[in-house]
């Protein structure tokens, strides 16, 4: 049903003379309180209504005063409240009315007797919505909120609405619930609607260059949930906003579409969701950990279009959590995937190899194995850039199972070695050594071959030991002074210069000594704690520790006086 026919419907229901409770009950996100904000804009502008939401709510008077300040402020009670307050305004306690608060300081003590001094005819038809039922706080109990809104129903002539997802309500609250469910709800509207129109007004928010990938990610995923599709809207806006270059025109539709599916997946199964729906390392001889229902549905569901085995996937959910990207890594990753089409087709050509082989009882094992691998052949020094790594090790597993072959173990093996290398070869700093020692399908590949760990662990020392003492460090201490910024990379690698290092290139080059020494008065111009405090004090210590016998006397005294060191 569209959301009109909802709204006609609870018109139907609202027109009733009599008092009564209606239960809006629908899953999490679908729309609930923005179809009841359209329609209390659209249809209850003259009728007296008030709102309270249930969220967080510890006690069932903070409710009732909630909900009496705003029909009193809202309806045009205020005069008819205050001239009775004038006569138990040390019950009511009543806010200032001459400096504007209406609030009337209401209190669990005088919220009866100012329910009792208002007559029934006040409160009649009056509107009361109370939403986010399932999200209260355990202190407050579900009858109360049942009672009181029977009371507001049966005794005073309310139309009370029960905004919910009935399905979230605690397990141990559960049978209570269904026990005043049945007592006191007179109808139940099954929330469900048809979010087409809401879902294009929402998407067409986002930058034009990529609604296509969005839209396709949305209807790709059966994504309904209108919080989720508005967290992406507004997170994708500013993910564009940390993009300076321009790429080719697909990579928008590819990037608005990765992103989309990635954020499902985070908003549904949290900061792990990523690996969760990767599923266990390809290569791993584990049994499998057991895994959820709702893991397992969304990993069919998305049909691995997303994985923590893609460059780009990985940096766009590191986003999620900290609302930064890299623009370089995202245009590198971009501009590398240009290559597309003539691997798309590729991948396509074997994709439909497997289709076929699947679903063709005549097509023999023999055939599969040799169409599959001539073209893997053929494509040998690219596959990485052409497979992703989990799709490219299920095609190889594969053809072990057929053919029992050991030289697919041996081929896949050298696949994984060649991935691991390849991501040696593009570390260009502190921080990608660090993501590649800690990325865990690394680590897993590494294990498993011995003359493979041994290779990598003594490449990531060559590697770490030029990053952090290269001919970079005197470009860098040039630097932060000049712009007066730095990155957290900056600041690991200058901390991390051990004396001895110091000492010798003290020694050897007289730019690292001269700008050694003018970013550590630099420093010393700025008080309190600092970022460099570490790498200062090295300094210093080194140059101490050299002294008059590595420095010669008037040198020595000389740099003391420069640095201001006694």
């Amino acid at each position: 049903m569209h959301c009109n026919g909802y709204a006609k419907l609870l018109g139907d229901i609202l027109s009733s003379p009599d008092g009564c409770i209606v239960l809006l009950n629908g899953p999490w996100g679908i729309g609930k309180t923005y179809f009841w904000e359209k329609y209390s804009d659209e249809h209850l502008g003259n009728k007296k209504n008030a709102y309270v939401s249930l969220f967080g709510k510890t006690n069932i008077e903070e409710i009732q005063s909630e909900a009496l300040v705003q029909i009193f402020s809202r309806n045009k009670i205020i005069e008819k409240c205050s001239k009775i307050a004038q006569f138990v305004n040390t019950v009511l306690k009543f806010g200032d009315k001459d400096k504007g608060d209406v609030s009337f300081g209401i209190t669990g003590s005088s919220i009866g007797i100012l329910l009792s001094l208002v007559k029934a005819k006040e409160l009649k038809d009056v509107i009361v919505c109370f939403d986010d039922f399932e999200r209260k706080s355990h202190c407050l109990k579900i009858e109360e909120i049942m009672g009181y809104s029977s009371v507001l129903s049966e005794r005073y002539g309310c139309k009370v609405i029960l905004i919910m997802d009935e399905s979230k309500i605690d397990s141990e609250e559960k049978e209570i619930y269904e026990k005043y469910k049945e007592k006191v709800v007179d109808f139940e509207i099954k929330f469900n609607p048809d979010q087409t129109d809401i879902i294009k007004t929402i998407i067409a928010t986002v930058d034009d260059k990529y609604t296509t990938g969005v839209v396709e990610a949305v209807k790709f995923s059966s994504l309904v949930n209108l919080r989720i599709i508005k967290k992406i809207v507004y997170q994708l806006n500013l993910l564009d906003k940390q993009l300076t270059s321009k790429f080719y025109g697909g990579a928008y539709t590819e990037l608005g579409f990765d992103f989309t599916l990635l954020a499902y997946v985070y908003y549904k199964l949290g900061t792990d969701g990523l690996h969760l729906i990767s599923g266990p390392h390809p290569f791993d001889d584990e049994n499998p950990k057991d895994e959820s229902d709702e893991v397992k549905s969304i990993r069919n569901q998305l049909q691995h279009k997303v994985s923590s085995y893609s460059d780009l996937d990985i940096l766009l959910w590191d986003f999620f959590g900290n609302m930064r990207v890299s623009a370089e890594k995202i245009k590198s990753i971009l501009d590398h995937n240009e290559y597309s089409k003539e691997n798309n087709m590729v991948q396509d050509k074997v994709y439909s190899i497997v289709s076929d082989y699947t679903f063709d009882v005549s097509f023999s094992d023999e055939r599969y194995v040799e169409c599959i691998f001539s073209i893997l052949g053929e494509h040998k020094n690219k596959l990485l850039s052409i497979f992703r790594l989990d799709k490219l090790l299920y095609i190889l597993d594969s053809l072990s199972e057929v053919s029992q072959d050991e030289k697919f173990e041996k081929f896949k093996e050298d696949v994984l070695q060649d991935f691991v290398l390849k991501k040696l070869e593009k570390i260009q700093s502190l921080n990608d050594l660090k993501e590649f020692k800690n990325n865990t399908t690394i680590s897993a590949i590494t294990s498993k071959y011995n003359t493979l760990k041994a290779c990598v662990e003594n490449k990531i020392a060559d590697i770490d030991n030029k990053l952090k003492h290269g001919g970079n460090i005197t470009e860098i201490l040039i630097k932060i002074p000049e712009s007066r910024s730095w990155s957290p990379e900056d600041v690991e690698t200058l901390n991390s210069l051990s004396l001895e290092f110091i000492s010798t290139t003290i020694t050897k080059d007289q730019n690292f000594f001269e700008s050694t020494c003018d970013f550590v008065l630099w420093c010393n111009r700025h008080s309190g704690e600092r970022p460099f405090d570490e790498f200062c004090n090295n300094v210093m210590n080194s140059i101490v520790k050299l002294g008059e016998k590595g420095l010669g006397a008037f040198r020595f005294e000389r740099i003391k006086q420069i640095l201001n060191y006694n």
